[in-house]
């Protein structure tokens, strides 16, 4: 929508809201399993990193400014993960004191993407692929090792 592209994605391609409505069934059908923070962390840094890509190609390709790519980059990446936490009811982990390191490595993310693109030494999708593989590596080594941004 902050792109102005019509329709929204999700409204020509209706599989996605049904193989979610499909899910939110399954899932509620099936005990209430007790599932630990850790195992989130793998399906949260995939998400992140191809949400900060795949909007970072976007907004790139549309010719905006470095700094305004990095910008919606964070933006989109982030806003999975805030609205998983409030929808549990729980306070987002980017919003978190002391959190590890979360939006900004989508934002540098946003940059290394710009400039491999800038480069052309590669094809797209191997900068997407490069991009996406180092903001999940550095999201997982990031909790793993509690890489914080102290202020």
């Amino acid at each position: 929508m902050i792109l102005d592209i019509h329709p929204v994605y999700w409204i020509d391609h209706a599989e996605y809201p049904f193989i979610i409505l499909l899910l939110v069934i399954a899932m509620s059908l099936i005990k209430k399993i007790q599932i630990q923070p850790q195992w989130l962390i793998i399906p949260d840094a995939m998400g992140m990193a191809l949400f900060a890509v795949s909007t970072a190609q976007m907004a790139h390709q549309f010719g905006h400014p470095a700094i305004i790519v990095a910008i919606l980059s964070t933006m989109v990446s982030s806003c999975g993960g805030i609205i998983r936490d409030s929808l549990c009811q729980e306070i987002p982990m980017v919003f978190k004191k002391g959190a590890t390191m979360y939006a900004s490595l989508a934002f540098f993310g946003a940059y290394l993407y710009i400039g491999l693109s800038d480069l052309a030494v590669f094809s797209d999708a191997i900068n997407m692929v490069a991009t996406a593989g180092a903001i999940f590596a550095s999201r997982l080594l990031a909790y793993k090792f509690q890489w914080r941004w102290e202020i």
